[in-house]
């Protein structure tokens, strides 16, 4: 089993807790040993790590691409993250680490402080645990252990009524059928949302939309995040297209959102979360608005006027007002082809130069 080090009331019976030999690690509602801490939200991916039973009884861990990694040590040596194609068995004393090292960095609103990583854990094998299972609490083994017996019920029963549901298909279907009857996989609702959250998650927070709003380049944020977003850079924060127009609110994607959450079928802290942000962007939705429109109008205008300039003193002649209209409409063009042509351009060659200014990857 794994047990909390900086948490010790906190342990999994990784072997009780397997399907299938698999033991999934991850912040998704439906991961076996899911991990989610409000100190440090999104530390770990939605698929983070997977741990497989072997047939001699061994446990291996793997780091599924994480963000910010999966970290193992032996025998008092300074933890180090595996690499994504590296296996790691498991022995006796083993340190993990998921997210990070023994410490982490905390980002807030306040100046980045320095915490313990609370999903940091020492493997010991059952056999070799009966003293400190002694001395732990018995309540938390009890519920690790009665979870892990509900979840092999629950697939068991899944899988069998597979089998059954395939009997009966194979008896009403004639032998040519047989043949040509591909497999068929069970997709559940679960599997859906799992699926849908890949499109409908925002790449600033990293959870699910609430307030979406879509840039000019057609990605979309929540209305808090692209609000804090745009006052410092005016680029899509994933594709680094510049925007050339006022987000728009996307009203169908979020009640989209909010029926597959009323499913029940993510965590509860999920759907607090998307809450929170709903209402502090009712709150704050209709000012962030009129200063998105104003600080547009305003750059328009800066441009116009900068065009004007620049003609005048090429010609040598004031310039009329049917010539500065003239001027509006040509930059209001070249805005429009600049995103929709050049932005892809643009930061491909930030790529090139050395990354400088190219979008850092977002975490899954």
């Amino acid at each position: 089993m794994i047990k909390g080090v900086n948490r010790p009331s906190i342990f999994y019976d990784l072997v009780g807790l397997a399907h299938g030999g698999l033991v999934s690690v991850g912040r998704e509602s439906d991961s076996t040993i899911r991990l989610d801490c409000p100190e440090v939200p999104f530390l770990l991916s939605r698929k983070h790590a997977r741990i497989c039973v072997q047939p001699d009884g061994s446990l291996v861990l793997r780091d599924l691409n994480s963000t910010n990694g999966t970290y193992v040590s032996r025998d008092g040596e300074f933890l180090r993250r595996l690499r994504p194609d590296e296996s790691w068995e498991l022995k006796r004393g083993d340190l993990i680490g998921f997210g990070g090292p023994e410490t982490i960095v905390a980002r807030s609103e306040a100046p980045d402080i320095t915490v313990p990583n609370p999903f940091l854990f020492r493997y010991t094998p059952l056999d070799d645990d009966s003293e400190s299972a002694n001395n732990s609490s018995a309540e938390p083994q009890a519920l690790v252990t009665i979870a892990g017996q509900a979840r092999s019920r629950k697939y068991s029963e899944i899988d069998q009524r597979d089998h059954e549901d395939m009997d009966c298909e194979e008896a009403s279907t004639s032998s040519h059928d047989k043949e040509c009857k591909k497999p068929k996989t069970v997709v559940t609702a679960k599997d859906i949302a799992a699926l849908l959250a890949n499109h409908l998650t925002c790449s600033i927070c990293h959870d699910w939309l609430a307030g979406a709003h879509a840039l000019t380049c057609g990605h979309m944020f929540c209305g808090i995040c692209l609000a804090s977003w745009l006052t410092q850079k005016q680029s899509c924060p994933e594709c680094r297209k510049p925007t050339a127009g006022v987000p728009v609110r996307c009203r169908n994607v979020d009640n989209s959102i909010s029926d597959i959450l009323s499913q029940n079928l993510v965590s509860p802290s999920s759907k607090r979360e998307r809450r929170r942000k709903e209402l502090a962007w009712n709150e704050v939705g209709e000012g962030v608005l009129e200063t998105w429109t104003t600080a547009m109008q305003q750059r328009r205008q800066q441009a116009v006027d900068t065009a004007a300039q620049h003609l005048s003193s090429l010609t040598g002649q004031p310039i009329g007002q049917a010539a500065v209209n003239n001027v509006a409409q040509a930059v209001a063009a070249a805005q429009h082809f600049r995103t929709s042509e050049h932005g892809g351009s643009v930061n491909a060659a930030r790529r090139a130069n050395g990354g400088v200014g190219a979008v850092p990857r977002q975490g899954r």
